[in-house]
């Protein structure tokens, strides 16, 4: 008799236990009412140049300040959301509202090898000839560079952003460079027999 006197008490209690856990919320329960913050991504890759806007959204906060932070701004960089990729690597943005936060996981991945070609690589032209233009083409241009002009030969001809001008008679290249990468046109001008 006692041990089922026993058995019952012990129930008793634990259903009370349950019971207030229950009502009151027992261990590590989430305030209802607590800041929380959330970003529309939780990854994103991005090339090198790009740039992705996070869109965060945060609750129980009107009007509340988000501050933007990435843990390697040599990977990339955010400013108010958009965050703009540097360089290939990893790093996480984060956007908090005081001790509220969340986070989005960057991979900056390398941009294709970049590579140019002239539209012509051999020209014959004649000393008289009225100036002609060679057209580059550039794969994976970088943002921070631009196509560069130069003649191995000034008196032969120049070069301006691709317009050739002969000068005078002779053998000359054109070459056009950017990001280390080059392309070239040999150029033959003829000297114009007068009769």
């Amino acid at each position: 008799m006692k041990n089922r006197l026993k058995t019952f008490l012990t129930v008793i209690t634990l259903t009370m236990i349950a019971a207030t856990c229950v009502f009151a919320g027992c261990g590590k329960g989430e305030n209802p009412s607590a800041v929380k913050v959330f970003l529309d991504r939780t990854e994103i890759e991005l090339t090198v140049g790009e740039t992705y806007t996070l869109t965060a959204d945060v609750k129980n906060a009107e009007n509340a300040e988000i501050v933007w932070t990435t843990s390697d701004s040599a990977i990339a960089t955010v400013q108010d959301g958009t965050v703009r990729a540097v360089a290939a690597g990893s790093t996480t943005v984060k956007a908090a509202v005081g001790d509220a936060f969340a986070s989005c996981a960057v991979t900056v991945v390398p941009k294709g090898e970049v590579s140019i070609s002239l539209d012509k690589t051999e020209l014959v032209m004649q000393t008289g000839d009225a100036p002609t233009v060679l057209y580059a083409d550039v794969r994976n241009e970088p943002d921070d560079a631009d196509v560069e002009w130069r003649s191995s030969d000034v008196s032969v001809v120049t070069v301006l952003g691709g317009r050739v001008s002969v000068i005078g008679a002779g053998t000359a290249t054109i070459i056009a460079e950017i990001a280390g990468k080059s392309a070239a046109c040999e150029i033959t001008v003829l000297a114009l027999i007068r009769r």
